[in-house]
């Protein structure tokens, strides 16, 4: 019975809560890393099925990055760079 009842918590959990988008955000600051970290999501994507976002692929709305760090992202990396 405890078994069937995790089952069917976990479907409904899966069709209400929607899966991540992207496993990584990358983030870093544009003048001293961005070339570091277009080549880290290149390497990065060769090495799983996960989508890696750049924080720098998307400049048009900066609300939308935070919407998707917030919502659509398992891990945030930032590059800190001296």
């Amino acid at each position: 019975f405890v078994v069937g009842l995790v089952v069917i918590s976990q479907a409904i959990r899966r069709h209400f809560v929607p899966p991540s988008l992207f496993g990584v955000f990358l983030c870093h600051h544009k003048g001293s890393a961005g070339s570091l970290c277009r080549l880290l999501k290149l390497l990065a994507a060769k090495h799983t099925k996960s989508q890696i976002f750049l924080d720098s692929d998307q400049l048009e709305d900066l609300d939308l990055i935070f919407d998707t760090i917030r919502g659509k992202t398992k891990s945030v990396a930032v590059v800190l760079t001296p």
